[in-house]
């Protein structure tokens, strides 16, 4: 007769063999960058809605709405850097073209 501990440890390894062969192993990696990037992109969010209102006042609704929906991280960049060296104008054109590039 099998410990309970024993009987764990069987069982452990049997389930982190079966992940392996399904390739969950590679999918919590996935997930996990996924997740990293997520937050990097709302960190970027959030610096940019500080920066510009700093700059400019509160940040338009339409903008906002823009901001929230884009998860391109390039164009995140792109615009962090706008919102510190350009306009409110030259911001908000750039924001309403990138949302009518599939934001």
């Amino acid at each position: 007769m099998m410990s309970t501990e024993n009987l764990y440890e069987t069982w452990r390894e049997r389930f982190r063999e079966e992940c392996r062969k399904l390739g969950l192993d590679e999918g919590r990696k996935r997930g996990l960058d996924e997740g990293r990037k997520r937050g990097l992109n709302e960190g970027r969010k959030q610096v940019l809605r500080e920066v510009y209102e700093a700059r400019f006042g509160p940040m338009p609704a339409n903008l906002v709405a823009i901001l929230e929906a884009t998860d391109d991280e390039a164009r995140l960049k792109s615009w962090n850097v706008l919102a510190a060296v350009g306009s409110a104008e030259e911001f908000a054109a750039a924001l309403a073209a990138g949302s009518n590039n599939g934001g």
